[in-house]
């Protein structure tokens, strides 16, 4: 079986969703289904409690259930920007609607992913905790969702200066990879993967990486796109030699915050 790895926005590009602006949130009442497990009754008062927030439009409210590093990385109008566009897919979550369909624990953290009932389509949730009950990264797909965001468009118009520049972020990270250097691996990356990835986290990563796939040798670019969806974001990917295995696909997202176009994340498969 091939596996994938990868890092970035994987739990922090945020897809949030509710009902407009002004939805009552106190009523009905939080109430877990009499078939749900006693120990994931938390995780439900959890998850609903959110989505009540953002269907309220109380997005400052709604940051404040998450961790130190998304609510560094975030802001109330970010999450109200995702929360209309993903609002527009499905329309309005359907209030007691979660339904489990897995929960695993490790090392103090706890991911969950619930079905969930909206007007126009339903939706599935991965919501992820941390060791204190604070959500470190959620999530809302749906097929008409992962269709949008899936949709590319040509890069033909990014300049050579901008495509040198890009690559150049690329060696650097890959550089750190293969020299198990933080600093060098993460230079170029966005702030939320650095906090992701912070020095512990990332020596546990290149390590399970490098059993796999090896050091880093060689790569061709075959493909430049940008999504449609976020005009600001280029993937680009390649075939790439790793001393483990002689042809890997890799993929890095590139997006642009404050003038500046920085790695979003890496993934291997």
């Amino acid at each position: 079986m091939r596996t994938k790895h990868s890092v970035g926005l994987v739990f922090l590009g945020l897809w949030l969703l509710g009902a407009s602006p002004g939805s009552p949130t106190s009523r009905p009442t939080i109430r877990p289904p009499q078939t749900l497990p006693t120990l994931a009754h938390q995780g439900f008062r959890q998850t609903e409690t959110l989505l009540r927030l953002l269907m309220q439009g109380k997005y400052a409210a709604a940051l404040q259930q998450m961790n130190p590093t998304i609510r560094s990385a975030l802001s109330p109008q970010h999450l109200k920007k995702q929360h209309q566009r993903v609002f527009a897919t499905l329309g309005a979550y359907r209030l007691n609607s979660l339904t489990l369909h897995s929960r695993v624990s490790l090392r103090g953290n706890t991911r969950y992913i619930w079905y969930g009932q909206f007007t126009k389509e339903k939706g599935t949730i991965l919501i992820l905790f941390d060791a204190q009950h604070r959500i470190s990264g959620f999530v809302i797909q749906s097929p008409s969702l992962l269709r949008q965001q899936q949709r590319e468009a040509s890069a033909d118009a990014l300049g050579a200066r901008l495509r040198a520049q890009l690559q150049t972020q690329v060696n650097t990270l890959l550089q750190g990879y293969n020299q198990n250097q933080w600093a060098a691996f993460c230079k170029h990356c966005n702030k939320v993967m650095k906090q992701l990835l912070a020095p512990p986290k990332f020596k546990t990563l290149q390590s399970q990486l490098m059993k796999r796939y090896g050091r880093y040798l060689s790569r061709r670019l075959f493909s430049v796109k940008r999504l449609s969806a976020m005009k600001q974001t280029f993937v680009f990917r390649y075939v790439a030699r790793f001393s483990r295995n002689a042809k890997v696909r890799m993929q890095f997202v590139f997006r642009r915050k404050e003038g500046q176009y920085r790695i979003a994340s890496w993934q291997l498969r």
